[in-house]
């Protein structure tokens, strides 16, 4: 969520520009957030999205599109068309790009995508809808002698994904693990995965914490729990699990168990002494 916040004298006015903004504060909506396609090469796909003004005031909406980035823990840049090798955002096309709605007005927005004969896997790619209109009020607050007033200037992202079929290839492997011993006797065990194929991996895991017996003692979700966590072609994430309370004192293994969907599952292991 991006904010600007401009403040004056008595009433104040609060001015916010919103990613991915919640109906509370919405001026409008698109409707889906999210496309699927599954376009073999050389062909187009197509598909359409609505747009809906909630508000009482006329609005303008532009469009365009970005391809985006991800990082290690999960966050996401946007970048123009055509800077990521796996973007798809330079072969979508949209019509019509710049969108006025009256009042509690709804329009049908075209979009389609035409994939290179050479595809093969996953392809992403992000939709850009931004408001360029005046701020839309939202809602007005009192508290005692002092008014606000909420006016909200809204983004959202749409997400296009794109798998050609027939030529999916699932394929990752655990390439690093690390631990941080934290002051009140527990610690924090780093997960480094990376996809190695060309298909979108949807991923959930756990460590298996393991006396010198081979004895199960612990077990700790991945990601503190918020599976599955997703991994782009050619990517690599980081993944976390908590473990909380102390353990006896003794050697461990700390075994790693990632399940991407493929045939296998991957693993990996990491010792640990704890005094």
């Amino acid at each position: 969520m991006k904010e600007t916040l401009h403040a004056i004298k008595i009433p104040l006015i609060l001015i916010f520009t919103l990613l991915f903004a919640g109906e509370a504060l919405a001026g409008y909506t698109i409707v889906p957030m999210q496309f699927a396609f599954n376009g073999k090469p050389g062909e187009t796909v197509t598909s359409t999205m609505t747009a809906e003004n909630l508000g009482e005031e006329r609005l303008s909406i532009e469009i365009s599109t970005k391809d985006f980035i991800k990082g290690l823990y999960g966050e996401e840049r946007q970048v123009e068309p055509g800077a990521v090798s796996r973007g798809c955002a330079s072969w979508i096309r949209i019509s019509p790009r710049m969108v006025d709605l009256d009042p509690r007005e709804s329009k049908i927005i075209q979009l389609s995508m035409t994939i290179p004969m050479d595809g093969e896997g996953t392809y992403w790619g992000n939709i850009l809808v931004s408001q360029v209109s005046k701020p839309t009020l939202s809602r007005t607050i009192k508290r005692g002698k002092t008014s606000f007033q909420i006016f909200a200037m809204q983004d959202m992202l749409i997400r296009v994904l794109e798998n050609v079929p027939g030529t999916e290839e699932k394929r990752g492997v655990i390439t690093d693990i690390s631990l941080e011993e934290s002051g009140d006797g527990g610690a924090t065990i780093g997960v480094r995965f990376e996809n190695q194929g060309r298909s979108l991996l949807k991923c959930g895991g756990q460590i298996q914490v393991r006396d010198e017996n081979g004895d199960a003692v612990r077990t700790i979700p991945l990601d503190y729990g918020h599976a599955p966590f997703t991994v782009y072609p050619g990517d690599r994430r980081i993944v976390h699990g908590r473990i909380g309370e102390k353990l006896p004192s003794g050697d461990y293994i700390l075994l790693t168990i990632i399940d991407y969907g493929g045939e296998d599952l991957v693993a990996g292991e990491l010792e640990w002494v704890v005094k």
